[in-house]
């Protein structure tokens, strides 16, 4: 293959820089899409306003190559392009700031274009312009020169939203009521991210495009697109092509989902597999890197407090992750993460995939996104940061083939190379499970001489360290035969990962808190270390029964290595454990203060929470305070725990605060139910509605029987009669009214009742549901209040009621002030 061809061919990610002949030559997918935009065109009926295109899609999906080639054919059509006339946009207008800029671009084109047809159009729209150029007026001059001239104008425009930012309101109605009403012009339109406009009833552009939306590619597209990059890569390429379709078809699938079927992130992993170090494609990668920087900076800026660790955690991570994997890697609370997963999948951040259980993955959708998030932010000596390229490797390459690869590799570095490709090319071997540890350390030791003889020794300290990679396989092997249900003996390959591994990393895996390891599994583990390490055997052996069933034992065993070592972290973890499940408080201060020193050197945000808590279940507030906020210091989510230590000591402003605090990241019904009540106690009038607002969150999310007293009380504070009754009437006929335990929430309810001068609707009610009997000092009470009604009934009232009917009456007028 010829140089410049080979030029082109790496360009089929750059479609703007490619000419027009490959654009329509290697045109391979998409083609659907293609045709059922090009009859629109083809059959464009002069005379009329046509349908509006916006095609969209992920950044690399297709979307500028589609519109050239739409643009190319109808350039090319010797039926078309006598009248009808594309107008090309470039992908970045940066000049285009009103919808008047937007028709000086048109009337560029066309003047260079068409020259002879359109010669002083740009003249004429300079004379009209003025201090304040008026669209309307552009509009009208470009209409009357396509009329004189009988052309119409198709305006392929890529960013399309982007764009329409830069428009006001009235600028977006001017556009719309020309592209309704106006024949001359046409729009077909790209963009990465979803219009708004399109969605919300209110906007001008509301439902007003066909939307033709670029998914991945499925398996055909997959293999053309395959197809197209092998010819240009030769004959051994093709050749290994065509054996997989014939012998493993299913690695096409592979590829598809390794790429989310993106066509860029396709290609360019494609080119950097067939150069090595050459780095051509390398370096058009990392132009492409630095051009979306600014766009893929700026989406995770957007994102929520919450979700940047979560996006982050799961882009470090590459291949598809669980829930649960992300909760240990972040260190939230799992309740949060799953609200948040949900969110980032709405936005199209990420993709959920699911298996065979309720254990979903989770992975970044785009994924060059992904690809610059490792490039960007992923650790230097990481192997997560090359394994977008090592995954590709090792799907396209099988047997002995990829051992072939690194040796062609080996031998480009005794020529010019270019370093980072090198460098990330030969990370990617390095992280390879199809390559033996004596071909990485040939890999390893090759590239630290040619990096550093040539001048690049601070790249060639980046190589990754083979024995980390060696150890995460080892750590790989004990967690998946942990996991399974193998019998509990240990295989000869777990023998083995356990004799290579650390104490210390066996460990960590050992007392996650992992609901798929099986204890029976850990005993094995256990007994393995007994001889290598006795107190860490212990250890695993305590973590092994700590479930209900065997508290006693799991106690017995933490005990066992306290006495040992009084100071063993591990040990006091275990036994705090132990008591805090049984509530046995002192006992849990006690285990966690004798390794105080160690935990809180290496997990103080760990020791000051569970202290916290601890102090906390003991109303011991002002201390449960101190290390709620040492905790907050050290990064650990507590602030719902403050707000409910303040809300206790009835400091509401400073509770409300800290629910605020918390909901600002995430939303969740107990924290409302918490915002509400704090608000509600404090009986700040200013604040009623708000509490209101709170209340009402409760209720959308949760069943409607759930914090329905909260909600009458706030109602009835906001005087809001009728949704109070509603929600009484239906609160009193569950189950013929409520049970004795929710005696003490309907007194307070017909007392707020009663507060408000509801008596007449509390009698009904008394009536209804033979309340009498059950609630005599209410009923007492309101007989006081309708003595005028009913002068007899109060002397019907047995002395022994009387002082509590009189507190009653208090109530009723302390709640009426409070709550005016």
């Amino acid at each position: 293959m010829q140089l410049d061809d080979y030029k082109e061919g790496v360009k089929l990610y750059n479609a703007q820089n490619a000419s027009d002949q490959f654009i329509k030559t290697h045109f391979v997918i998409r083609l659907k899409e293609y045709k059922k935009i090009w009859r629109a065109i083809a059959s464009t009926n002069k005379e009329v306003p046509e349908q509006n295109y916006l095609i969209q899609g992920v950044r690399g999906a297709g979307k500028t190559t589609l519109l050239r080639r739409l643009a190319i054919e109808l350039a090319q059509s010797d039926v078309l392009n006598t009248w009808l006339l594309p107008v090309t946009f470039k992908e970045e207008e940066y000049g285009i700031s009103s919808l008047f800029t937007l028709w000086e671009r048109v009337a560029e084109e066309l003047e260079e274009h068409y020259h002879d047809q359109f010669a002083g159009l740009l003249d004429g729209l300079d004379a009209i312009a003025g201090q304040d150029p008026d669209p309307k007026a552009a509009i009208q001059l470009l209409s009357d020169r396509l009329k004189k001239q009988d052309k119409r104008v198709v305006l392929f425009i890529d960013n399309l939203v982007e764009l329409f930012e830069n428009f006001n309101r009235k600028e977006t109605e001017i556009l719309r009521e020309v592209l309704t009403t106006n024949p001359y012009f046409r729009l077909i339109g790209g963009s990465a991210v979803s219009l708004e406009a399109f969605y919300d009833h209110q906007a001008p552009f509301y439902q007003f495009f066909e939307v033709i939306n670029l998914a991945g590619l499925d398996k055909p597209d997959t293999e053309a697109l395959l197809r197209a990059l092998a010819s240009h890569s030769g004959e051994r390429e093709e050749q290994r092509l065509l054996a997989i379709l014939e012998q493993e078809p299913q690695r096409i699938e592979s590829i598809r989902r390794l790429t989310g079927g993106i066509p860029r992130t396709l290609v360019i992993l494609f080119n950097i597999l067939m150069e090595g170090a050459n780095g051509q494609t390398y370096a058009l990668l990392e132009e492409t890197i630095d051009r979306t920087t600014p766009l893929y900076k700026h989406r995770m800026d957007d994102l929520a407090p919450q979700q940047k660790p979560i996006v982050n955690a799961i882009a470090l991570h590459w291949d598809a992750i669980s829930a649960k994997e992300i909760a240990e890697k972040t260190r939230l609370p799992s309740k949060n993460i799953s609200a948040q997963l949900s969110q980032l999948e709405k936005n199209w951040v990420i993709e959920k995939i699911k298996t065979d259980s309720k254990n979903n993955l989770y992975r970044i959708k785009e994924r060059f996104f992904n690809i610059w998030y490792l490039m960007r932010y992923g650790r230097r000596r990481d192997k997560n940061r090359v394994l977008w390229l090592t995954r590709f490797m090792e799907v396209w390459c099988v047997g002995d083939e990829l051992k072939q690869r690194s040796q062609t590799f080996l031998a480009q570095l005794t020529g010019p190379c270019h370093p980072l490709a090198t460098l990330t090319f030969a990370n990617a071997l390095l992280c390879s499970d199809q390559l033996e540890h004596t071909d990485k350390q040939q890999i390893l030791e090759k590239t630290q001489q040619y990096l550093s003889g040539a001048g690049h020794t601070a790249l060639s300290k980046e190589l990754i360290d083979i024995t980390d990679v060696e150890g995460d396989k080892n750590k790989q092997i004990l967690i998946e035969w942990l996991r399974s249900d193998e019998p509990a003996d240990m295989t000869k390959a777990v023998k083995k990962a356990v004799s290579a591994l650390s104490v210390s990393s066996i460990l960590q895996i050992a007392i996650a808190k992992d609901e798929e390891i099986k204890s029976s599994k850990l005993l094995s583990l256990a007994e393995a270390l007994q001889d290598r390490d006795s107190v860490a055997g212990l250890t695993v052996k305590g973590f092994a029964y700590f479930n209900p069933d065997q508290a006693a034992d799991a106690e017995m065993v933490f005990r066992q290595i306290a006495d040992r070592e009084p100071e063993n972290m591990r040990a006091a973890i275990g036994l705090h454990w132990v008591y805090q499940d049984s509530a046995r408080w002192d006992k849990a201060l006690s285990a966690l203060q004798a390794a105080q020193s160690e935990l809180q050197s290496s997990f103080p945000g760990y020791y000051h929470k569970n202290i916290g808590e601890i102090f906390y279940q003991l109303d011991e507030y002002d201390l449960s305070e101190q290390h709620f906020l040492s905790a907050l210091d050290a990064g650990e989510p507590v602030l719902h725990r403050l707000g409910c230590l303040n809300m206790h000591k009835a400091n509401f402003s400073q509770a409300i605060d800290y629910f605020e605090q918390y909901l600002s990241n995430e939303k969740n019904r107990e924290i409302y139910t918490m915002l509400a009540l704090c608000h509600y106690l404090q009986a700040d009038a200013k604040n009623k509605f708000t509490a209101l607002q709170c209340a009402r969150q409760i209720i959308e999310n949760s069943s409607p029987c759930e914090s329905i007293g909260l909600l009458i009380l706030i109602q009835l504070w906001n005087n809001l009669f009728q949704e109070a009754t509603q929600a009484m009437d239906a609160l009193l006929s569950q189950n013929d009214g409520l049970d004795n335990s929710d005696e003490s929430l309907l007194t307070d309810l017909f007392v707020a009742f009663l507060a408000k001068g509801q008596t007449n609707l509390v009698e009904r009610w008394f009536e209804q549901y033979e309340l009498k009997e059950r609630f005599k000092p209410i009923y007492y009470a309101l007989m006081t209040l309708m003595q005028d009604k009913y002068p007899n009934e109060v002397l019907k009232m047995g002395e022994e009621l009387k002082e509590t009917v009189d507190e009653v009456l208090a109530q009723i007028e302390d709640w009426s002030e409070k709550y005016a």
